[in-house]
């Protein structure tokens, strides 16, 4: 990636992708397969998979953001498109109704609109706002209409309510998003225990539920063991150790956020297998190890100046 200066195609891959899902879901053109789930509520595009659509939208809201960064490499109007794209890919995590997804989402979103403050109060940049406002109404008007976006929010109401009360509850149950989960922690915790070192073998978890445990912690600690899991985390202490050097404090802080947002959905996701994230990672230290390199270059420059 980094010898044939390739990083930025994982950043149009991801928008690519996401721009199919949002004519899809959007029905601008109709989907020639199943784009939202049995019961008719959760929407998981051209992946299959609601929680993986989240994924892939704050992956497409990471890339605007890297995008908006590098503002003078890039036409004016593909740089527009990158606002409306973080508010596309915003709704398209709502209609995923993905908890994990809205909570990171839009945290990552929130961080931006942080370290933006200072551009944002320009007059140009208030201008733009306002013109990417009015055509984002225009978009809403002509293509989502005001029930949708109210089943929309009464689906991720519910969800959180569901959530509360199962990770409230006395009572142990096997049942829901929630109490499914609980519950594999439990048994994965117990198995463990029973072989801490090496575990059963990747994804032997399977064997004891029958299915992944949706816990990325517990999942390696079944599979691999403490030694397996410390050595996977590794490639997370070795990639915050280089961000930290990094000079460009805006990418250092985006960048920081998503390792730490990866971190905080392995409770809730099993992600050493999935490709988008792991291209997320590469992505990443890719870039660090440009900006680092060419930090190093311009000191060794200014000595022989």
């Amino acid at each position: 990636m980094k010898k044939f200066d390739l990083q930025n195609t994982f950043l149009y891959g991801v928008l690519l992708g996401s721009f199919v899902n949002y004519v899809f879901i959007l029905e601008i053109i109709p989907a020639p397969f199943p784009i939202i789930d049995a019961w008719g509520e959760r929407y998981f595009g051209t992946v299959g998979n609601a929680n993986s659509l989240a994924i892939v939208m704050i992956a497409s809201i990471f890339a605007s953001i890297v995008i908006l960064h590098k503002k003078k490499e890039i036409h004016t109007m593909f740089l527009y498109y990158q606002y409306i794209n973080i508010l596309l890919a915003a709704y398209m995590i709502m209609l995923t109704l993905s908890k994990k997804g809205v909570i990171f989402g839009f945290l990552l979103i929130f961080i931006f609109l942080i370290l933006s403050i200072k551009s944002i109060k320009k007059p140009k940049t208030v201008l733009k706002l306002i013109m990417l406002s009015i055509i984002g109404i225009v978009l809403i008007y002509n293509f989502i209409t005001l029930d949708d976006i109210m089943n929309t929010l009464n689906g991720i109401e519910r969800r959180f309510s569901n959530f509360h009360s199962q990770i409230t509850s006395q009572h142990q149950t096997k049942f829901g998003s929630t109490g499914e989960r609980k519950y594999f922690i439990e048994l994965g915790w117990g198995l463990f225990k029973d072989k801490p070192l090496f575990g059963y073998g990747l994804d032997n978890f399977r064997e004891f539920a029958h299915t992944y445990s949706h816990n990325n912690y517990i999942e390696l600690l079944v599979g691999v063991g403490l030694v397996g899991m410390m050595i996977f985390y590794s490639i997370y202490f070795f990639l915050v150790k280089k961000i930290l050097r990094m000079k460009d404090f805006f990418l250092k802080t985006i960048f920081l956020a998503i390792v730490g947002i990866i971190l905080l959905m392995d409770f809730a996701l099993v992600s050493y297998r999935n490709k988008t994230l792991l291209f997320l990672l590469l992505f990443i230290f890719v870039i660090v190890e440009l900006e680092n390199q060419y930090t190093i270059k311009s000191v060794d420059n200014e000595k022989k100046d």
